[in-house]
């Protein structure tokens, strides 16, 4: 339960979005509106409630967690700008593969191996550079509170052919539904990806089980437009006495991009509305 607590006493500090007077809440009243993702550093008023479900059950078969090598970044928007969320995940797209194309990020090293395992460094001046060129290139604030998805991919591979590479993106979404196969093989390749989501549904990290029979999952929900970088995840299915299955769980590995609780886990269907979804590789 403190992790959870904690998890809300960030979003509390850090902030999200959006009240119905915002551009959001204009973008579903106009069709033509295109929809912008966006967490106001200086707004803690998204946070909704949290819940405690407890899952009883006889066996469970679970994946366990599946994840793209040494993680990724934990970077976060430590400027004035607001609405930086897009701009963010961006950057920790640009650091995850800064480490195979050092020349992503000028005066900047991704991080280092210590006995055989990989450790990003911690974000410098030459990261907060990289977040402040997509918050322009990206055109944040520019088409409403925040970022369209069209202006993040666009933003990130002018980025992206600026420093001499190229960036393509594939969809990892369907009519609103994560392809996990996709999830899959880009994990699989040590390759991420980006989710644009509308509300969403936030797990600590770690064991979820408190007994051979029962797990505890520490939900909480949040409301508003946000983007989040994928980089693994995690399939649970619980079964009773009679073998059926009495709850599935898809749990996707992702950064939030916020200063504490870098890295938890988003709960897929279960509160969260996606939107769109890339796998994004930088080559």
């Amino acid at each position: 339960m403190k992790k959870s607590k904690k998890i809300m006493a960030t979003i509390l500090s850090v902030c999200l979005l959006l009240s119905g007077n915002t551009a959001v809440g204009k973008a579903f009243a106009n069709a033509d509106a295109p929809f912008t993702y966006s967490t106001d550093r200086f707004n803690g008023s998204s946070y909704l409630r949290n819940e405690t479900e407890y899952v009883n059950y006889a066996y469970k078969v679970d994946t366990g967690e599946r994840y793209v090598t040494s993680n990724v970044p934990e970077y976060y928007d430590s400027s004035d700008y607001e609405n930086t969320c897009a701009c963010v995940a961006g950057a920790i797209t640009v650091g995850f593969y800064d480490r195979y194309y050092d020349e992503l990020i000028p005066d900047f090293t991704a991080g280092r191996t210590i006995r055989n395992v990989y450790f990003y460094n911690s974000q410098t001046t030459a990261v907060n550079n990289v977040i402040a060129y997509l918050y322009t290139s990206m055109g944040t604030n520019t088409e409403g509170n925040g970022t369209t998805a069209a202006g993040y991919r666009n933003g990130l591979q002018q980025y992206v052919e600026s420093r001499g590479r190229s960036i393509a993106y594939t969809s990892m979404v369907s009519n609103g539904v994560v392809d996990l196969t996709a999830v899959n093989q880009a994990v699989n390749n040590n390759q991420i990806g980006v989710l644009f989501v509308d509300g969403f549904n936030l797990l600590p990290l770690g064991d979820l089980e408190r007994s051979s029979t029962q797990d505890v999952l520490y939900k909480n929900y949040y409301q508003g437009g946000h983007v989040l970088t994928v980089y693994g995840y995690r399939e649970i299915s619980y079964y009773n006495a009679n073998d059926e299955m009495i709850k599935h769980v898809k749990l996707l590995h992702v950064a939030t991009g916020f200063p504490i609780d870098t890295l938890v886990y988003v709960m897929l269907e279960d509160g969260t509305i996606v939107h769109e979804g890339y796998k994004s590789v930088i080559s």
